[in-house]
This record gives structure tokens, C-alpha cells and sequence, in this order.
């Protein structure tokens, strides 16, 4: 979300809150952002996003096969955040998922 890479570049100076606000407004589930040198949402921001019943999806943003194990590094920001299940996008079962799209389009034609 802030483009932030750690250690070396700070984020982009943003109003999180009117982000959050904006994507729970239109049903947009918020990325966590798992590779190391990025880890952005931070953990502070996924409590706000979730106590509005917001969801989160973590993305390895892997570029490389290789990189696809850094959701290990997005899960433990998560489980800083106390995100649950059910407020996490990625942890949806093929149902669940399907369900999602599906009152996403609902709610996208009206």
C-alpha cells in the first residue's frame, strides 16, 4: 500500500484510514503485502481494517517461484495483527471463495 521497501525507502505519506474507508466502502479486500524487503500493511492498520470488518489477502508478491515461500513472513504479521480466518481472504476454502466473487458481483451490479 505505501511502497515502502525496509531499511531503505520509508512509505508514501498516507491516510490509511481514508484507504480503509474507502476500499470497505466498495467491498475491497486490502493485500498484505508478504515479501520481507515490503511487509506492508502494517499490523497496526490490518486491526483498524478488521475491527470495520474488512478482509485481508496475503500475497507473497513472489516474482519468482522462490519467493512464494515468503507468506510465511506475511502469516506472522497477520498473527501480530490477531487476524482471524475468517478476516482472511487467503485462508478461504474453493467455497468460500466462489461465495465471495459471487456477492462481489452482486453487490458490484447494484
Amino acid at each position: 500500500m505505501t511502497g515502502r521497501l525496509l531499511l531503505s525507502r520509508p512509505g508514501y505519506p498516507l491516510n490509511h484510514e481514508v484507504i480503509a474507508a474507502a476500499c470497505l466502502e466498495n467491498h475491497v479486500a486490502i493485500e498484505l503485502n508478504a515479501n520481507p524487503s515490503r511487509l506492508d500493511v502494517d499490523w497496526r492498520h490490518i486491526r483498524h481494517i478488521t475491527a470495520n470488518n474488512g478482509l485481508i489477502s496475503i500475497d507473497p508478491d513472489a516474482h519468482f517461484i522462490s519467493g512464494l515461500n515468503d507468506i510465511k513472513y506475511g502469516v506472522l504479521v497477520a498473527q501480530k495483527a490477531m487476524l482471524t480466518r475468517a478476516q482472511n481472504l487467503s485462508s478461504f476454502s474453493l467455497k468460500e471463495f466462489e461465495t465471495y466473487l459471487q456477492e462481489r458481483k452482486r453487490l458490484k451490479s447494484i
